[in-house]
């Protein structure tokens, strides 16, 4: 049977390709015993969900293994204490005690959390064994570090939360493993601009010291082998992907796990695995056309565009769904050194492609989608005021 697992993550070892010696790395780190802060960072659709679970799965498996504290989403969380209270009741479900067994009736009369050194009492009042090592696994943890959503003061006792977890506290042997899109370092201008004053120094301070102890895990999108090992990771013998086909395959999805799974799961809802026995560029082409019109996706990548973009990267990404073809430096350059940079950015995110001096979008299913959105049309008027739209998705043709 074809397992997908699309659009959900991944949780077992055996549906997850690719990425061996990323695992590898977190697994040594988090095994080890000592207080490690592992942070895989990737884009929006990565995989950094399922490299978390399968992960957590590996170390439940040991022998002997760590308090493992899962807090997969915490994008209602705004304050220091709401963490902290998200930790305890992990840590408390980890090793089987209640909030009752520590003395406290409900988990809102925890009002002093605030206070470090009371967390930490806390902490140790619910570990049967001190010596036992901790993994606090925590999603997307860049959700929580954002100062349009979340006060500078908070952002700056989170963050300190986290140095006194993984680097001051030494009687907890505490690991922390994170997944984010993006980490604040001082090349990130949408976080330092929302900092002010005393605070801006001192995080400066606290995020350097947090690096300076962090494995960092970076996930980038598959090369073509990559792909092939996917493909035949999910297709098991079932179906083949020839020459022409693979090929297509990587030029549409640019190695994009999500994109590359959306793809085939319209390949197999067409055809069926029978008669997929050996797989045509024709056939993944119609299955691309029938993936542009997927619901699901359409709420991802307008997500990604709107709120992972900044707005000289949208720029850029409109201009190449517009003319549907690579384009060079001069012309970006005539729209701004801005938009030069943002193209740069874009290609170390992993959304486009150099060659010498042309730029071209690394996945070409993202800029037909775009040049098919609802909203194309508008966006592009407002980033690249006069531009007459010539996408060919204009007159209902798709490919």
């Amino acid at each position: 049977m074809i397992n997908l697992n699309f659009p959900q993550p991944v949780h077992d070892i055996s549906n997850f390709f690719n990425h061996g010696q990323e695992l590898k790395k977190a697994q040594d780190a988090l095994r080890s015993g000592s207080k490690r802060l592992v942070i895989v960072v990737g884009e929006r659709e990565i995989g950094k969900t399922s490299f978390q679970n399968v992960t957590m799965e590996w170390l439940r498996e040991l022998n002997q293994p760590p308090y493992l504290v899962d807090i997969p989403m915490i994008g209602n969380i705004q304050t220091v204490d709401e963490l902290a209270l998200e930790i305890l009741q992990g840590l408390f479900l980890a090793t089987g005690q209640t909030f009752a067994d520590m003395g406290f009736v409900q988990p809102e009369q925890l009002q002093t959390l605030t206070d470090p050194d009371i967390f930490r009492q806390m902490m140790l009042k619910g570990l049967p064994d001190p010596s036992q090592p901790i993994v606090i696994r925590i999603d997307e943890f860049d959700t929580i570090l954002n100062p349009g959503h979340i006060s500078q003061e908070n952002i700056h006792k989170i963050l300190s939360l986290v140095r006194h977890l993984v680097v001051a506290w030494k009687d907890i042997h505490v690991s922390l493993f994170l997944s984010m899109t993006y980490i604040p370092t001082p090349t990130e201008p949408a976080f330092w601009s929302a900092i002010s004053g005393n605070t801006r120094v001192e995080l400066f301070s606290i995020i350097g010291q947090l690096l300076q102890h962090a494995e960092l895990i970076p996930l980038q999108p598959f090369d073509l082998d990559g792909v092939r090992n996917l493909v035949e990771g999910i297709f098991q013998g079932k179906a083949h992907l020839d020459g022409d086909a693979l090929a297509e395959l990587y030029s549409m999805g640019g190695g994009h796990p999500y994109v590359t799974k959306l793809i085939l799961h319209n390949l197999v809802g067409l055809y069926g695995v029978e008669r997929m026995e050996i797989v045509t560029a024709n056939m993944v082409r119609h299955a691309v056309g029938e993936a542009l019109q997927d619901r699901r996706m359409a709420f991802v990548f307008a997500n990604i565009y709107q709120v992972h973009f900044t707005e000289d990267q949208k720029r850029v990404m409109l201009l190449l769904a517009d003319r549907h073809k690579a384009i060079s430096s001069g012309e970006l350059l005539s729209h701004g050194e801005n938009t030069v940079r943002a193209a740069e950015e874009l290609t170390r995110r992993g959304y486009l492609q150099r060659n010498q001096q042309q730029w071209s979008v690394r996945a070409h299913f993202l800029h037909q989608w775009l040049g098919q959105w609802d909203l194309f049309k508008l966006e592009l008027e407002k980033h690249n005021p006069g531009s007459q739209s010539t996408s060919r998705f204009d007159e209902g043709q798709h490919q």
